[in-house]
């Protein structure tokens, strides 16, 4: 994301009692110079910054000493590195080994992001014990959620939840009725769900956007409000989706299925595209 646009996006933030501008990615940290001047700019707006990292960069110790120490000088409050069998295929253990050395005296809080650990079914792709061990007390897991591009290659491995008929946002977005957090990408795109949009900043400013979120009809959210994930499945197959209900592990994965038939009919509604297709071209 460009310096320019971040800096709209924290000046518009100012009329709202927003704690916490969290920045990931893809990775931050592929633009070190400019993630710094971020948060520099957060911090001078009087929020908290954190930053998420696969840690890529963190192969060598004495660079990660030097970046870990510049990221303290700005005023990072959180550093989040995630940590499991998904990540490690393409990023060494080692890297994170050499966060948590570098993190110890340092004014930044550290937490590692470890998604699998509390589902049985993704045992293959998290750490092995000593590895878990090692992160042990800096872990923060929760629940997996059955959405995004890889659901259907991981079908067979998802554990059927039962379905309640309730949208159910993870915890930093608050409810779709009453939000509590927003997500920006770099398009300008924002999303109160992974591909839910609700305006993008290069036509509006935030602060229309979410002034106008209340009373402007949006038909994929106001769905789901009156009628949840079954009320969009319903929709979906008005539309034409032939895809059985019963196949969806869950209340999120019904709803994420919907939505990937849905978009090719509400892709202003329902983006960005990336959310639900593997190969796309941005213009």
């Amino acid at each position: 994301m460009a310096l320019g646009f971040a800096k709209k996006i924290i000046s518009d933030i100012k009329p709202y009692d927003v704690k916490y501008v969290s920045i990931l990615g893809g990775e931050p940290f592929l633009n070190l110079r400019v993630l710094l001047k971020i948060i520099r700019e957060v911090k001078k707006n009087h929020k908290a910054a954190m930053v998420f990292t696969n840690g890529f960069w963190a192969g060598d110790l004495i660079k990660t000493k030097n970046i870990i120490k510049k990221l303290e000088a700005v005023g990072l409050d959180e550093l989040r590195v995630s940590a499991d069998g998904f990540h490690q295929e393409f990023v060494p253990f080692n890297n994170i080994v050499n966060i948590l050395k570098t993190i110890k005296g340092v004014k930044l809080r550290l937490i590692i992001e470890n998604t699998y650990l509390l589902n049985p079914g993704y045992k293959y792709l998290n750490l092995n014990k000593k590895q878990m061990k090692t992160i042990n007390s800096f872990i923060n897991s929760g629940p997996t959620r059955d959405i995004g591009r890889a659901s259907d290659s991981l079908d067979d491995l998802l554990k059927s939840k039962k379905k309640k008929n309730k949208c159910n946002l993870v915890d930093w977005y608050g409810k779709l009725n009453l939000l509590t957090a927003v997500n920006i990408d770099y398009l300008g795109l924002v999303t109160v769900c992974d591909g839910i949009c609700i305006g993008n900043m290069n036509n509006s400013s935030l602060t229309d956007i979410l002034d106008a979120y209340e009373t402007n009809p949006h038909l994929i959210i106001d769905t789901l409000l009156a009628k949840g994930p079954l009320g969009l499945y319903r929709l979906a197959v008005k539309y034409g989706y032939q895809g059985g209900m019963e196949k969806a592990k869950s209340d999120c994965n019904l709803c994420y299925k919907s939505r990937q038939f849905l978009v090719q009919k509400f892709s202003n509604l329902l983006a960005p595209i990336n959310c639900y297709r593997e190969n796309y071209e941005i213009n």
